[in-house]
């Protein structure tokens, strides 16, 4: 009788490495992504800062050039469903702000600010009726068009100070304690606790130095008030937008700088009309 054919067995596979994965920690996406952000945020600062120094018509459009690189990213980072909706609203906002301070001889005013953000929150809504299904991701796409108006909004009161509060400098003040404030960003993830403090003591610091130099007399408490504001606020933008998954596209860096530089403007337009008379 025959004796049965051995049966061959393959040999087991080599264990093999795994694929290296992206860290999910702040460290990697720090090393990633916050460089970009923060050299952008810098430049910013600074541009707004000596437009401040040439009038109101920079400021403004400086502030439009912080609206376009919303316009060309913000839906990718915020990861609206409807981007197309998402730029028409903040185009309209925008659009409808420049057009009354076109019209206005005043110039650009704040008290312009409340019919351009119901316009571009009407845009948005109204953008929602021309897709195929309107019940996917309607709120997420209001929520980014909201928020893209909201910051469009804030960013545009950085416009009247230079007509109504130039001798006291408050854009050069916020603008000073932005940029102080980035030096919190590189902090290391086991200090993430101290990230609050921090900002406001530099961004107090940043913005009294500025006030110090650039004005002969100047309230030094109130531009380390405009400057701790405006670094705070510019700081929790970062975060925020940071710890979100469109923040590791390469569009995210400009876009974040764009909207942590905007998002201060109303509570620094605030600060500067209540406390510099």
């Amino acid at each position: 009788m025959p004796e049965p054919a051995p049966v061959s067995v393959p040999p087991a596979p080599l264990p093999s490495a795994p694929l290296p994965t992206a860290p999910e920690d702040g460290e990697g996406r720090r090393d990633a992504t916050a460089y970009p952000v923060l050299s952008g945020t810098v430049s910013g600062a600074a541009l707004l800062l000596l437009c401040e120094a040439a009038g109101s018509v920079f400021v403004a459009a400086a502030v439009a050039l912080g609206v376009f690189v919303l316009l060309w990213g913000w839906p990718a980072v915020v990861g609206s469903p409807e981007p197309a909706g998402t730029r028409l609203a903040i185009a309209v906002a925008a659009a409808a702000a420049y057009l009354s301070g076109a019209l206005d001889p005043a110039g650009l005013e704040v008290r312009q600010l409340p019919v351009a953000i119901a316009a571009g929150l009407v845009a948005g809504f109204l953008a929602q009726l021309v897709r195929g299904d309107i019940h996917a991701g309607v709120v997420a796409a209001l929520t980014a068009g909201g928020a893209g108006i909201a910051l469009v909004a804030a960013g545009l009161a950085y416009a009247p100070l230079p007509e109504s509060r130039y001798a006291d400098r408050p854009v050069a003040a916020a603008m000073a304690g932005i940029v102080a404030s980035v030096v919190v960003d590189l902090l290391p993830a086991r200090m993430r606790g101290l990230r609050l403090l921090a900002a406001c003591l530099l961004g107090a610091a940043g913005g009294a130095v500025a006030g110090g130099l650039l004005v002969p007399g100047a309230d030094l408490l109130v531009a380390g008030l405009l400057g701790l504001a405006a670094g705070v606020v510019s700081l929790a933008v970062r975060i925020t937008l940071g710890e979100l998954p469109g923040a590791r596209l390469h569009s995210a860096p400009p876009v974040i700088a764009a909207a942590s530089l905007l998002a201060p403007g109303l509570l620094v337009y605030t600060f500067a009309r209540l406390l510099l008379g």
